[in-house]
């Protein structure tokens, strides 16, 4: 059986987080609760876009 490559649960559904790859429980599918060493939220801010008005 797989295993969270955070907490190391047994994995009856499994999340692969997709900057790493690596395999997840439900609690640490997301880049910030895995501390994903490919994501930036500082990064995905600056590229969403929405910028607000321009002066």
């Amino acid at each position: 059986m797989r295993r969270c490559n955070d907490c190391g649960a047994d994995l009856k559904q499994p999340f692969e987080c997709d900057h790493c790859d690596q395999q997840f429980c439900a609690d640490h599918r997301l880049p910030e609760n895995h501390d994903c060493p490919l994501f930036s939220t500082a990064d995905d801010i600056s590229n969403f876009g929405g910028g607000g008005p321009h002066t």
